[in-house]
């Protein structure tokens, strides 16, 4: 099964809500990427529910080590990300732009970094222990 289009589709699915709040974007372009995200999601059905009736208390510590490891992706792919957008703001014809483009991705940088950290010294067993003192039906 590829369950690793999963992530993706989430993705797309929460941005494609955000998008359709936006002004600006014609009815009709919003209606056809509400059919492309649906199709996407029929297309991806059995996947999705072998991946979501697997997960159970057992499967915890492969998810969060699976989020950790999705994290320290992102954070190897700004050193990439960080040189693009230096060129980008410097042949950048708006100033806003470029603010925006450099303010943007510094707390989004930030944001990767902190839980690049956390990551790093917070193990499964201690999530788990947490996510148990939390609440108790959770694993």
């Amino acid at each position: 099964m590829d369950t690793h289009i999963l992530i993706p589709l989430i993705l797309w699915g929460i941005f494609l809500f955000f998008l359709l709040f936006r002004k600006g974007i014609p009815g009709l372009l919003k209606l056809i990427m509400v059919f492309l995200f649906s199709s996407g999601v029929l297309f991806w059905y059995d996947e999705m529910l072998f991946f979501f009736s697997g997960i159970d208390a057992q499967n915890v510590a492969y998810y969060l080590d699976m989020i950790r490891r999705g994290i320290y992706s992102v954070f190897l792919a700004l050193f990439w990300i960080w040189p693009i957008t230096t060129l980008f703001v410097f042949y950048a014809a708006s100033d806003l732009d470029s603010v925006r483009a450099l303010i943007a991705l510094s707390f989004f940088t930030l944001f990767i970094w902190l839980l690049f950290l956390l990551s790093r010294f917070l193990t499964a067993e201690h999530i788990q222990t947490l996510l148990v003192s939390i609440h108790p039906f959770l694993l």
